[in-house]
C-alpha cells in the first residue's frame, strides 16, 4: 500500500476508498490482542484492523515521497493532544488501568487516521474515491438491512455491528454527503447518480429498521437537509427530478412503515429510559467526586464495584456488570472530569466551526457542497450523543476521524492562495518573443 501511495494519484484514490469503506468492516477485520470481550465498556482489547493498516500504508508512502507537502500539526492538533493528556492523567485514579489503556491505544489510532486523512487531501487524489467508498457503504448497509429484516426476520437490525444503536449513528455521518454527491456532482454518470440516490434511500430504510427513534429522525433530517441544500446551492434538472422522486419514495416508505414505527414509539419499554436516568445520575456523581474522572473506559468497572455509585441502580441492579452511561457528554465527564468534558466539546465545536465559516464565505463549488454534507453528519452525531455513547465504538470513532480529516483538509485546500499561472492550462500561454507581452487564449 505504501508503494501504491507513491505510484500515482489514481492508486492513492483506491487506497482512500479502502480506508473509508473499511470502517464499516472494522468489527470483522480486527485482530485483538489481550482481549477482554466480557467487559461492558466501549473498548475491550488492543486491536488493529484494516482501517489502521490502510492508514499506515498511506502515511509511509507520503512520508517517503511527499514530505514537503505534509502538514505536520493539522488543525485542532493541540486540543486533541490536550484531550489525550487528560485521558492519561485520568488513568492515575483508574481502578483498572488495563482497560483504560485499551481506550488510550484506540484514541491514538484515531489520531493517526485523522492525520493521514488531512495529509492525503494535501498530497492529492481523485475526489471520486470518496464517492466510491460512500456508495459502497450505502449499498452494503442496505443489503444487510434487507437481509436481516426480511429474510432473517430480526426485529431491530444490527447491520455489520454488534448492536442496532450503532447503525443510525454510523449512517448519519456520511448519508447527507452521499445525497449531495448524487445530486450535485456533474462528473457522475446518470446511472451512478441514480444508484447513489437509491443507496441513500436504502440507508434511511436501514436506520428505520433499527427502530431507534432519535436515529430515524436524524436520518430523515440529514436526508432532507441535503436535498434542500442541493436545491438552494446547485439547482439543476437532475436535482429537481431526483428531489421529487426521493421525497415521494420517503413518504411512500414512511406510510408503509408507519404502523411498526408508531408501535415502537408507543410500546418502547419504560425501563430503557429509567436505566438511562440512573446511569446519568451515577455519572454526574463521579464527575463531582473526581477532578479528572474515574479513568477513561472505567465507568462500567467503577459502577459495578463501588457502592457509592451503584446505589443509584434499580432497573439494572441484577446485572452482573453495570453498563455504560447512555450519554456521551456525561460519560466523558465521569471518566475525564470537567476538564476532559470541556476539551472534548471544544474539539467538536472547532471541527464544525471552521468548515461552517468556509462554506459561508466560499463560492458554490462542489467541495463546499461536500463540506455541507459532512457538517450535517457531524451535527447529527453530536445530537445523538445526548442519548447514546456509541461515539466511542470503533467504527463510529474512526469514521468521525475520517470526516474531520476530510473537512480540515478541504478547508485548507479551499483557503490556500492560488497562483494565477496555476489556474491557466499550459497550452493556453502562447510562445512569445523576448520583449513582447504574452497573450492568453
Amino acid at each position: 500500500m505504501a508503494a501504491l501511495t507513491m505510484k500515482s494519484e489514481r492508486h492513492r484514490g483506491w487506497l482512500v476508498t479502502i480506508l473509508i469503506f473499511s470502517t464499516i468492516l472494522s468489527t470483522s477485520t480486527k485482530i485483538n490482542f489481550v482481549s477482554m470481550e466480557h467487559y461492558r465498556g466501549p473498548d475491550r482489547g488492543f486491536e488493529i484492523n484494516l482501517t489502521d493498516l490502510t492508514a499506515w500504508g498511506l502515511i509511509i508512502g507520503m512520508l517517503v515521497k511527499y514530505p514537503k507537502k505534509l502538514q505536520w500539526l493539522p488543525y485542532n492538533t493541540i486540543w486533541l493532544a490536550a484531550l489525550f493528556l487528560i485521558a492519561c492523567i485520568s488513568v492515575i485514579a483508574a481502578p483498572d488501568k488495563l482497560v483504560a489503556s485499551f481506550s488510550l491505544f484506540k484514541w491514538a489510532r484515531a489520531g493517526i487516521i485523522y492525520w493521514c486523512m488531512v495529509n492525503v487531501v494535501q498530497v492529492g487524489f481523485p475526489r471520486e474515491a470518496i464517492w466510491r467508498a460512500m456508495f459502497g457503504m450505502g449499498w452494503y448497509m442496505s443489503f444487510l438491512a434487507i437481509k436481516q429484516k426480511y429474510i432473517q426476520h430480526i426485529y431491530r437490525i444490527n447491520g455489520p455491528f454488534d448492536h442496532s444503536n450503532t447503525v443510525p449513528l454510523f449512517i448519519n455521518l456520511f448519508l447527507p454527503a452521499l445525497v449531495l454527491w448524487a445530486l450535485c456532482d456533474k462528473k457522475l454518470k446518470g446511472w451512478q447518480a441514480w444508484l447513489s440516490i437509491a443507496a441513500s434511500l436504502g440507508l434511511v430504510v436501514a436506520s428505520q429498521s433499527t427502530f431507534s427513534r432519535l436515529g430515524l429522525m436524524l436520518s430523515l433530517g440529514c436526508f432532507f437537509l441535503a436535498i434542500i441544500t442541493a436545491n438552494v446551492r446547485a439547482r439543476s434538472k437532475r436535482v429537481t427530478i431526483a428531489t421529487i422522486c426521493a421525497v415521494l419514495a420517503v413518504f411512500v416508505g414512511g406510510a408503509l412503515a408507519a404502523k411498526s414505527i408508531l408501535d415502537r414509539i408507543h410500546n418502547a419499554p419504560e425501563s430503557s429510559e429509567e436505566a438511562r436516568a440512573e446511569f446519568n445520575m451515577a455519572a454526574k456523581k463521579m464527575m463531582q467526586d473526581y477532578s479528572f474522572g474515574v479513568g477513561v473506559n472505567n465507568f462500567s468497572r467503577v459502577l459495578t464495584a463501588n457502592q457509592r455509585y451503584n446505589q443509584y441502580l434499580s432497573v439494572m441492579e441484577d446485572e452482573e456488570q453495570a453498563g455504560v452511561c447512555h450519554q456521551i457528554y456525561n460519560l466523558t465527564a465521569a471518566e475525564l472530569g470537567r476538564p476532559g468534558l470541556f476539551v472534548f466539546v471544544v474539539i467538536l465545536a472547532r471541527f464544525l466551526w471552521l468548515p461552517i465559516v468556509t462554506v459561508i464565505k466560499k463560492k458554490k463549488d462542489f467541495e463546499t457542497l461536500l463540506l455541507f454534507g459532512l457538517i450535517y453528519g457531524q451535527i447529527a452525531l453530536h445530537i445523538s450523543g445526548l442519548m447514546e455513547w456509541v461515539f466511542r465504538i470503533t467504527p463510529v470513532t474512526f469514521l468521525y476521524a475520517i470526516s474531520a480529516g476530510l473537512m480540515a483538509g478541504y478547508v485548507r485546500v479551499l483557503n490556500r492562495p492560488k497562483d494565477v499561472k496555476a489556474l491557466q492550462p499550459p497550452q493556453a500561454i502562447e510562445a512569445v518573443q523576448p520583449g513582447q507581452p504574452a497573450t492568453v487564449n
